[in-house]
């Protein structure tokens, strides 16, 4: 994840929803912005049809592709009431797409306006990107481009949270041009460079609030590429260490690919890094063990389920269900769904009956824990 900065203000929610098995999912909040109003929010009803919902200033787009949507849904796009502030972040250009957590089957189009006369010192058109709130981060949207001529960004999405414009400080695009090394060690379009900040041009309430440590030590963290388990490592110097994304200092934190979680049975249930899953509060794993990479499942109802790997038998689907965790952190629990049914009677007790989208262009009906978690 990219671009961390001070939380102003989050608010909480209980809104859940369920998808099927390789939808990837994050959730945000936001800031309010006084520069918005009602000329700038869009509430429509839309169907398997599609459709293309504009404000009325046209300041922001969103086209809806025909099949994205299993069912009619009202869809909502309004300026955002609360929202991470970060260097680069565009003034007027945050907006929250709604019902949150509404997942397409095909990617839907994001296209916003954005003034030249109130872009932030130092940060070029050419530079701004269509980004996601992601917790206390913003995340780079795929495909992301910039139309100069109208003084449009555009980028694409299958679920809905906060999106903004993000620009790139101009001097940090120069010390960092060519291929930039990613955190994983690959080469890629972020540009992202270690080194040891001066406290002062760390910013307050992301990861590096305490960043003392002993040398060696490992803990587990939120993965700055996909969010999913990673690993931080304490540096020689005694502190965690920091990696800049675009005028930002964000923790270093590793996802190898190994599959390796904390060896609880709590984190085979998460995809995604999920704190309160982790062997000690602070999450530094224990000396002398390495976590655990979880066992294939067994594919039964409630059994836990990769996403990469979906092993549920029998019609089942695997679904991710979105919820708070005690530290108001947005987490996804992944398992396998009951069979198929049209309504609450072909469910067993303590099950409902929910619909699940799939990138199928379809939804279907499953039996799933009334309460949404199969650790309840």
């Amino acid at each position: 994840m990219s671009h961390t900065g001070k939380r102003v203000h989050r608010a909480a929610t209980t809104q859940s929803w369920w998808i099927g098995c390789l939808l990837v999912l994050v959730a945000c909040s936001g800031k309010s912005d006084p520069h918005k109003g009602a000329e700038q929010s869009v509430s429509q009803l839309v169907g398997a049809e599609g459709a293309t919902l504009e404000s009325s200033d046209g300041a922001v787009r969103l086209v809806i592709p025909q099949g994205a949507l299993g069912q009619q849904t009202r869809i909502t796009v309004a300026p955002a009431t609360n929202y991470t502030e970060v260097d680069g972040l565009l003034p007027g250009t945050v907006y929250t797409f709604g019902p949150d957590g509404t997942v397409f089957a095909d990617p839907v189009e994001i296209s916003i306006h954005y003034d030249p006369e109130r872009m932030p010192r130092g940060i070029a058109a050419s530079s701004l990107q269509l980004r996601r709130a992601v917790g206390n981060a913003w995340k780079e949207m795929p495909g992301s481009r910039v139309d100069e001529a109208t003084e449009r960004v555009t980028g694409t999405t299958t679920s809905f949270s906060t999106y903004g414009l993000i620009g790139t400080p101009t001097a940090s695009r120069a010390a960092d041009a060519g291929p930039e090394q990613s955190t994983d060690g690959q080469t890629g379009g972020h540009d992202a460079r270690e080194v040891s900040p001066d406290a002062s041009n760390v910013q307050a309430g992301d990861a590096s609030d305490s960043r003392e440590c002993i040398p060696g030590t490992r803990k587990w963290c939120d993965g700055t590429t996909y969010c999913g388990w990673g690993i931080a490592t304490c540096g020689e110097d005694g502190r965690w260490p920091l990696v800049e994304r675009a005028g930002q200092w964000i923790e270093r934190c590793i996802e190898d690919g190994s599959g390796l979680r904390p060896d609880t049975p709590c984190a085979c249930r998460y995809y995604f890094f999920n704190s309160e899953c982790c062997e000690r509060p602070d999450c530094v794993i224990p000396a002398n063990t390495n976590g655990q990479v979880c066992q294939p499942s067994a594919g039964g109802y409630c059994d836990p389920c990769s996403l990469e790997t979906p092993e549920c038998t029998a019609g089942r689907l695997c679904a991710v269900f979105q919820q708070l965790n005690a530290k108001q952190e947005r987490t996804f629990e992944s398992f396998c769904t009951g069979m198929s049914c049209e309504g609450p009677h072909d469910c067993d007790e303590g099950q409902a009956c929910v619909r699940i989208s799939t990138r199928l262009n379809s939804t279907q009906r499953r039996c799933v824990p009334e309460g949404g978690s199969c650790q309840e």
